[in-house]
């Protein structure tokens, strides 16, 4: 018995082949380096920097997010089914122990219990069980779930990544807004002192009566953008608290001021960012689960062989149990004869699946490479608007000296005055929003080259 189950599980493993999964080409060709419109002064791990040191609240947050949590709670259950697909590749051992007290009609034969007619027994068992793994089946469905884990553990990062970016840049906005609403409470006061000069001037039969609607018009607006901005500014102070975990009046307190927009970092060639990219590395991982499953599937169709051994014993002490016992040593070998396809159909749902694998990591891999430059270019695109503010504004400034000089003399009206007060603090407010726009786009670049911006913590 022992040669003829030796001959047939030689014939099985020369018999069948070991699946390698297909060679699939991507067609993706990845250039040597991105086409940046401006150079890069830092390295990417400036992004580390883009939050001031004094509001380092951001990892801390971080770990108290709603959505992070549900992560690490999906990696946690990969992980455990990971350690439980484990175990079978090891033999399982039970073992049982049972007591039976019998009160029989009948008189006992034996001379101790002969005069009640109750007899008491001990009954031990231990049992082994192992499955061959011939056609890596089972390595191939643990290793699979090791893999969906990793999987698990790269897509929980790229979730850290994501709300360390939306909190950095929800924080940038509330602080942005809380310095547009002190830019505008200082317009309002500096229009309030042109409105009451004005109003002085009329009196003196200087200035005509529309000049005071004009100046009042312009106080008016002002008055009516601070509506809008203090009610910006608590939406976003609320909507920082709620991505942090937290009730929606958290940050009632005054914020830091709008931090310098640091040198734009360095991603590094694009190779480097596919690498870095943790959505890639969970796709490459699901992809290689797949394969490792369609194997499994491919190995669920072929023979299978388990061995099997037990141990018994019948006693009427528990201190005898296992001094006389019964041992058997067995083994099974089974296979499908018949099952109308279904191991088959298992076979293309996993190929099917891997397919679909495949095509998620592509889209990754071209999502990448065009989240980056997409941000390369608004990164130059908003500096350059930036530099073109800051010079207007130095214009604008200039204009208002002039012109209230000129004003004072008589040689220009009220209106061209307004004018140019008007534009100097459009351009102020501008550049605040832009400044504002210029760090989220910073960091908007640091989350596309796979960086938690603001985070002390590298990923």
């Amino acid at each position: 018995m022992r040669t003829k189950l030796a001959i047939f599980i030689a014939m099985c493993l020369t018999g069948c082949s070991v699946y390698q999964p297909p060679q699939r080409d991507d067609n993706i060709v990845i250039p040597d380096s991105f086409e940046q419109p401006i150079t890069a002064t830092t390295s990417i791990g400036a992004c580390h920097q883009l939050l001031p040191a004094e509001a380092s609240w951001l990892d801390e947050a971080i770990d108290s997010n709603l959505e992070l949590a549900r992560a690490a709670a999906r990696l946690r259950q990969a992980e455990a089914l990971a350690a439980t697909s484990r175990s079978r590749l090891w033999p399982r051992l039970d073992t049982q122990l049972q007591y039976t007290r019998t009160d029989s009609p009948f008189s006992s034969t034996s001379t101790v219990l002969a005069a009640t007619g109750i007899s008491e027994s001990w009954q031990g068992a231990v049992a082994a069980s192992y499955e061959l793994d011939l056609w890596s089946q089972i390595r191939n469905e643990n290793q699979a779930n090791v893999l969906q884990a990793e999987a698990a553990a790269a897509a929980l990062e790229t979730i850290r990544i994501a709300i360390a970016a939306e909190a950095l840049d929800s924080w940038a906005a509330a602080v942005a807004q809380q310095a547009l609403v002190a830019e505008l409470a200082s317009q309002i006061e500096t229009s309030e002192k042109f409105l009451e000069l004005t109003r002085l001037r009329f009196g003196l039969g200087q200035a005509p009566a529309q000049d005071i609607g004009r100046q009042k018009q312009q106080l008016l607006s002002l008055q009516g953008q601070q509506a809008q901005v203090l009610a910006a500014s608590d939406l976003a102070r609320q909507r920082l608290a709620i991505l942090l975990g937290q009730p929606p009046r958290a940050y009632e307190s005054a914020l830091p001021a709008l931090p310098a927009v640091p040198a734009l970092p360095d991603p590094g060639i694009p190779a480097d960012v596919i690498a870095r990219r943790p959505d890639v590395r969970a796709a490459v991982a699901s992809l290689n689960a797949a394969d490792r499953r369609t194997a499994a599937a491919i190995a669920a169709r072929l023979p299978g062989v388990s061995l099997t051994a037990s141990l018994l014993s019948f006693e009427r002490d528990l201190g005898d149990i296992f001094s006389d016992a019964y041992w058997s040593l067995g083994s099974t070998v089974a296979a499908t004869l018949f099952d109308n396809g279904a191991l088959q159909a298992r076979v293309e749902l996993q190929r099917a699946a891997a397919d679909e694998a495949f095509i998620d990591y592509t889209e990754a891999v071209l999502t990448a490479l065009h989240e980056v430059h997409g941000a390369l270019v608004r990164n130059a695109s908003q500096d350059q608007f930036v530099a073109s503010l800051e010079a207007q504004y130095d214009e604008a400034q200039k204009v208002l000296t002039l012109t209230r000089d000129a004003y004072r003399q008589g040689q220009v009206s009220f209106l061209d005055v307004l004018t140019a007060l008007t534009s100097v603090q459009s351009l102020e407010r501008q550049r605040i929003e832009a400044q504002r726009q210029q760090l989220s786009n910073r960091i908007e670049l640091c989350r596309a080259a796979g960086i938690a911006p603001g985070s002390r913590n590298p990923t």
